[in-house]
């Protein structure tokens, strides 16, 4: 009989248990704030948090598991010593020391002053200009403006302006500075225009020559175009995707690095291209181990070896001179080593010689300078600018 009476008791004891901590949860949830600037306006009951509870001649002053604690709020004041914020606390206040009913301090005797320091409400006109609120001391909701709130900084010059601290920095873009655009910059807290994480200033526009400052026109790893080449950029260089040669593709690419780079190892040429017959009709083009080139040739005797037969070939050494070769181009001028005309035609009779009024080379007879072919000959009479005599 006992034994069912303890099961009973248990039966009904857990869903008490569970009942009650359910209402104790429930009804210390529902305890919301309540702001007040004099604490004498603390409510003394409050059906909906703590119903069936009444401070009578007291106001309540916290809240403890949902029990309403009971206070002579009159002899509470703000505190004596100003408060500098940016937290808004309450819609219904602007700005200043409130007071809130229902909150829970960490010591009792009163529960609800936030262990004496009440709480400092920002001002949303100071706020809205990034600067900090001042809680005046001694006095309930009465503030000013204080200093720049964390994260804002003034760049103007003062912060006691219309303005205030108007540059949230490392967030508003450099527009808001008198000289920067907004191209993926911020205004840092030194007041500077410095890029976006992963921005560069690659056309130095702002001529600091510093690729972190400036309007930023360059992602770091974005899509760039060299000519009709795609590429990505590496810091402000745009790389162009390596491509493959291929038979009868033409290959483009972009870059300070040779077109065609390798090394050779073995033995074999470093490079040859030719056509079918190449044998016949001399389209080759061949670079030897040595580095020595044939054009024409796969065997070239000397550093650069034009031509297909043996013996028959332009020839230039490794100092850069033609050691062997027949020319048939156009007449060699003098500022080339040559005379600026040609001598097929010697003109016989006739003595090449520089004409200045025409710039150019030309020709005299000798008669017209009184010289006789037979003056040529022999002795040169005094009468001919000579001596008369024979050396």
């Amino acid at each position: 009989m006992k034994s069912q009476l303890r099961k009973l008791n248990l039966k009904k004891l857990i869903p008490l248990i569970v009942v009650g901590v359910f209402v104790f949860s429930f009804g210390y949830a529902l305890a919301a704030d309540y702001w007040v600037s004099n604490p004498d306006n603390c409510p003394a009951t409050d059906v909906v948090n703590f119903p069936g509870q009444n401070c009578d001649t007291e106001m309540i002053c916290g809240d403890l598991g949902g029990i309403a604690q009971c206070y002579d709020t009159s002899i509470l004041n703000p505190p004596l010593a100003p408060s500098s914020v940016s937290q808004d606390w309450s819609s219904s206040y602007d700005g200043g020391y409130i007071f809130n009913c229902y909150d829970t301090d960490s010591a009792p005797d009163p529960y609800c002053d936030n262990d004496g320091g009440w709480w400092c409400d920002s001002n949303s006109a100071c706020y809205d200009i990034g600067r900090d609120t001042t809680c005046i001391g001694g006095e309930a909701a009465s503030s000013t403006c204080s200093t720049c709130r964390t994260g804002y900084v003034y760049c103007d010059g003062s912060y006691v302006d219309v303005d205030g601290c108007e540059i949230r920095y490392d967030y508003d873009n450099c527009d808001e500075l008198a000289t920067g655009t907004n191209e993926n910059n911020n205004v840092n807290s030194g007041c500077q225009c410095v890029c976006d994480a992963g921005y560069l200033d690659c056309d130095n526009d702002d001529t600091d020559s510093n690729t972190g400052t400036g309007n930023c026109e360059v992602e770091n790893g974005g899509a760039c175009m060299v000519g009709i080449l795609p590429g990505t950029y590496n810091g402000c260089s745009c790389e162009v995707d390596k491509s493959y040669f291929e038979t009868g593709t033409e290959t483009s690419y972009s870059s300070s690095d040779p077109l065609l780079w390798g090394a050779q190892y073995g033995s074999g040429p470093l490079m040859q291209l030719l056509n079918y017959n190449a044998s016949t009709t001399g389209g080759m083009f061949y670079i030897d181990n040595d580095g020595k080139v044939g054009i024409g040739t796969s065997a070239p005797s000397a550093m650069l070896t034009v031509g297909i037969d043996s013996g028959f070939q332009f020839l230039v050494n490794s100092t850069g001179v033609v050691t062997d070769g027949t020319w048939h181009g156009d007449t060699i001028g003098l500022n080339y080593g040559g005379t600026g005309a040609s001598l097929s035609d010697p003109n016989a009779n006739k003595l090449m010689y520089w004409n200045d009024t025409a710039s150019s080379v030309d020709w005299i007879a000798t008669n017209t300078l009184n010289i006789a072919l037979s003056d040529t000959t022999g002795t040169l009479q005094v009468s001919r600018g000579g001596t008369g005599a024979t050396t």
